[in-house]
């Protein structure tokens, strides 16, 4: 079930909201975060915030517009946890898996209403990042949830093939873009350096620098380009512990002079404003917000059909086109029809804002607060 809205819900009463989360850096989370809580402000709400463990940046510390508590995993902190969770009248779990058990625990021990957020494919990050054990954890404590809130219909679905959660208790409410502050932010100036980069068609691509994002397939996709008489530079915005060797791949290519790491920039759509094109070139992502910001700007998006998100952004390639995940050579495919193309290219350049614009926030945020009362009982 998608929910839409257009006016915030009239309160019944003004609650005391406490999301739990655990944040590893500047994520999307993150961002998706503040502008809820902001709008929950606005209408008479007092949010809180719990981190599990302190983020490597102050981005949710300076922005989160409520007292934002820190907390370690000592038995000590665990006792913060379950006092903040008393004294709320509502819990959200926004992070999933350790996050989510505490905030359930601690929620049945006092009887107070949460859900839980998932924003990832849950059986595919399990698989790619933790300890089996979260497998088994997981299918204990989702299906016992009260409700799941999912940021697309494939996190819905995976939720309820693998983990046993039952489709009435699965709600799935999109993530809010702030698309006015996106295209003003499309037009900040480039650092000189960085502007050198774009005198020649470029393709950009954004996210953690994991194994996930599969950036390798994007290097082995312009290597394709090349080996066509296609000359492409690909801008990599982002960081992670698989540089070093995406480096090594693209100096062994000989596209030392082609691919670019320029690190995480203030402002990506900058970047993606002034690229041929945008590649998600993932495995499998929860809702590929980068997809709608290359959208919001009028850059052409090429994107893996992967569980789950793009293909219910572009529906189905009307607002992009979509290529199996796994196959670089399909992703050149795409890319060549966009750089190739100038009439393609360009209507998908006018078509992406308006597909973006059914994520604005002044959409998506009435709809996610009346989901919030609805299934919270207020």
């Amino acid at each position: 079930m998608v929910l839409e809205g257009s006016n915030y819900p009239k309160p019944l009463q003004r609650l005391q909201l406490l999301f739990v989360a655990q944040f590893s850096g500047l994520g999307g989370a993150e961002r998706t975060l503040v502008p809820l809580a902001q709008a929950m402000v606005r209408q008479g709400d007092q949010p809180a915030l719990a981190l599990l463990g302190a983020p490597r940046d102050r981005f949710i510390l300076d922005r989160f517009p409520g007292q934002v508590t820190v907390l370690d995993r000592s038995i000590q902190d665990l006792v913060r946890l379950g006092n903040l969770v008393a004294r709320a009248d509502a819990v959200i779990a926004t992070s999933e898996l350790t996050p989510t058990y505490l905030t359930w625990v601690w929620a049945q021990w006092y009887r107070k209403p949460m859900f839980a957020d998932v924003q990832v494919v849950l059986s595919a990050w399990i698989k790619d990042n933790c300890h089996p054990v979260h497998y088994h954890l997981a299918r204990w404590i989702y299906p016992r949830l009260q409700t799941v809130r999912c940021v697309s219909q494939g996190v819905a679905q995976d939720l309820e093939a693998n983990f046993g959660v039952t489709s009435k208790c699965l709600r799935v409410v999109y993530v809010p873009f702030d698309i006015p502050n996106l295209l003003q932010t499309a037009r900040a100036p480039l650092p000189p350096a960085h502007a050198r980069i774009f005198t020649r068609p470029t393709v950009v691509v954004a996210g953690r620098l994991t194994s996930q994002k599969r950036f390798d397939l994007a290097i082995a996709a312009i290597a394709a380009l090349k080996d066509q008489g296609l000359r492409v530079n690909l801008v990599i915005l982002g960081e992670g512990h698989l540089e070093a060797d995406l480096r090594a791949q693209a100096n062994g290519r000989g596209l030392a002079d082609q691919v670019f790491f320029l690190g995480q920039v203030e402002y990506p759509c900058a970047y993606m404003s002034r690229a041929q094109a945008f590649l998600l070139s993932s495995d499998y992502e929860g809702f590929g917000r980068v997809v709608i910001e290359a959208l919001a700007v009028g850059c052409p998006v090429v994107a893996t059909d992967c569980p789950a998100g793009p293909a219910e952004i572009l529906r189905g390639g009307r607002w992009g086109i979509l290529v199996p995940p796994g196959d670089s050579q399909a992703m050149a495919q795409g890319l060549a029809q966009v750089l190739q193309n100038p009439q393609l290219a360009q209507t998908l350049c006018r078509a992406g804002p308006q597909r973006a614009l059914d994520f604005d926030q002044t959409r998506v945020i009435p709809a996610y607060a009346a989901f919030l009362r609805e299934n919270l009982g207020f």
